[in-house]
């Protein structure tokens, strides 16, 4: 959503005819307006108005960035010279941790540092009344019960620990300009919700609303104006259907919210698992390895040092193929072995084409040499 295009619904202009004159046209008698929300199939807002006058209104959806639904609307008497408008409700967000900030811009959510309300009518203003002059800024009638409100939230969330802290209330104005060639008034009222949050150990994020609605009327009659319309702006409300309809919406979204949370921490936690247990396999592979490299050097160090005695005494190791029995025996005489099967004895010659059953009684096997 276009934030800045909705809210430009009514823009101040200079025509340069005749001004109008005359006292604006108020009925007494009145006819009740809806506002449909065709997403949900029910009546969205409700209000009385004087019923000569002209009623527009819309409902309003943020696709991205969260923000609940919300109503726009105005009010228009019948010669087009005086109104009320409530404009479509402003969303914006701001974090000093650049992973959240980039995330609110990748769903195209309007990011701004936090603004007091005076500040964001200044703001806003340029957007909404280009050439109307404003007089001093002050804080509305009901400025105090909105500070109540967030005080009362901010107790509440320090007696439970709550990482979240409010701010915001509402201010007022007198804005003039001239709208089709004649001088207008208007009394403008700005509210702005904000909620800090603590994320990610010390940054914060921040979500903040504010809601702009106006009452117009030529010079001279704002007073009259606002006096005939303001009871009926006042017992105006949105449907029981419909706010039901976002309450349930809201817990929904905060059960499907909650439910991606614990997947996350589930799929977060089996990632740990399998980390862990990888990193316990290499650990045991790598201890493996180690245990091997050690015995191997042991038994190099067993062999280098039965073969150095070995041949410190001249002598030899040989196998016989047939039992697998190994025997000492000395190398003085050569390294060629044979055993008699029968009585055991062994004979050593140098000469490796020796056979001793040409020589010797007895049946003979050629031992094998054996390295140590």
């Amino acid at each position: 959503m276009n934030q800045i295009g909705m809210v430009c619904l009514l823009c101040a202009a200079s025509v340069a005819h005749a001004a109008p004159s005359g006292k604006v046209a108020i009925s007494s008698r009145t006819r009740t307006v809806e506002i449909i929300d065709d997403a949900w199939g029910i009546a969205a807002f409700r209000m009385q108005i004087p019923e000569d006058w002209k009623f527009e209104g819309v409902v309003l959806r943020d696709p991205h960035c969260g923000l609940f639904p919300s109503v726009a609307y105005r009010l228009t008497s019948a010669d087009g010279r005086a109104g009320y408008q409530v404009l479509p409700q402003f969303g914006w967000r701001w974090s000093d941790a650049p992973a959240f900030l980039s995330a609110n811009r990748q769903f195209h959510c309007k990011t701004m540092p936090g603004k007091t309300p005076a500040e964001f009518l200044r703001y806003i203003l340029p957007l909404i009344r280009p050439e109307s002059t404003m007089g001093p800024i002050g804080p509305t009638p009901d400025a105090q019960q909105l500070d109540a409100v967030i005080a009362q939230y901010n107790q509440r969330a320090a007696m439970t620990h709550l990482q979240s802290r409010a701010a915001g209330g509402g201010v007022q104005t007198h804005l003039e300009y001239t709208l089709r060639g004649e001088a207008i008034e208007e009394h403008l009222r700005v509210v702005v919700q904000s909620y800090e949050q603590q994320v990610a150990g010390s940054h914060v994020n921040l979500i903040s609303t504010a809601n702009v609605a106006g009452v117009r009327a030529p010079r001279g009659q704002l007073e009259s104006v606002t006096a005939a319309i303001a009871p009926l702006i006042v017992r105006s409300s949105a449907t029981p259907e419909w706010i039901q309809r976002i309450e349930r919406k809201a817990a929904d979204d905060n059960q499907r919210a909650f439910a991606h949370t614990l997947k996350q921490g589930q799929d977060a936690q089996a990632m740990l698992q399998r980390n862990h247990e990888a990193s316990m396999q290499e650990s045991q592979r790598n201890f493996d390895r180690h245990q091997a490299r050690e015995r191997e050097r042991e038994d190099a160090m067993h062999r280098n040092a039965r073969a150095w005695t070995l041949y410190a005494g001249d002598e030899q190791l040989v196998r016989n193929a047939g039992t697998g029995e190994v025997s000492r025996v000395s190398s003085r005489a050569g390294t060629h072995a044979h055993q008699d099967n029968v009585s055991g004895d062994i004979v050593i010659t140098n000469d490796p084409n020796f056979d001793p059953s040409f020589y010797l009684r007895g049946s003979w096997t050629q031992l094998e040499n054996v390295t140590p």
